[in-house]
Order: structure tokens, then sequence, then C-alpha cells
């Protein structure tokens, strides 16, 4: 782990690069989101940052992923294939660390 990644995660707020890195997307997603009105940012002087509770938000309010045609959902059978998974600071302490999937 390298010391960016660790500084990354202990932040109250992120400007919107580090932003969509600590949340796994692409830069013009969260300016999406943010034109849209389904993401908040705060102003310091010049600055837009984004708080990471406001980002956590933002990610728990994603509708779940659907699955792909023909491929069976996990756990037992008749298993809910609609399962959302709640974004805390410790399951996206993967993505700013990198040892998680990349995009």
């Amino acid at each position: 782990m390298d010391s960016e990644s660790q500084f990354l995660i202990g932040k109250l707020a992120y400007g919107v690069i580090e932003a969509a890195h600590v949340a796994g997307v692409g830069r013009s997603t969260l300016y999406e989101a943010l034109g849209s009105g389904q993401l908040k940012a705060v102003k310091l002087g010049r600055r837009t940052l984004i708080t990471a509770d406001e980002l956590r938000r933002f990610i728990n309010s994603l509708p779940p992923a659907r699955r792909a045609e023909g491929v069976p959902a996990s756990g037992s059978p008749g298993a809910d294939s609609a399962r959302t998974h709640q974004v805390t600071a410790s399951s996206c302490a993967h993505l700013a660390f990198g040892t998680g999937p990349t995009r």
C-alpha cells in the first residue's frame, strides 16, 4: 500500500479526481452526477469538494446491478438476484488501495 492510498482513505473530503479514484468511477461520471443533482459538492474557494459521507451516500443510492442473461443467481435456489451491497469505508478501501478490480 502506497502512502497516497493511505492518505486518501482518511480524508473527510475529496477533489473530483480523488473522489472518482476512490469510488472506482470516471471523472466525467462524477461531473454528470454533480450536474444532475444526484451527487452534492461543497466549494472551498475555487475548489470543488465531495465529502466522504456524500460519496458513500451517492454510491449506496445507485440501483443494484442486473445479472446477465443465463447467469445463475448466487446463493441458494430461489435467491434474490437483485441483492445490494452497502458501501462503507472498509468495503471501498480496496478501491483506494488499488487492490481491487480496475477500470
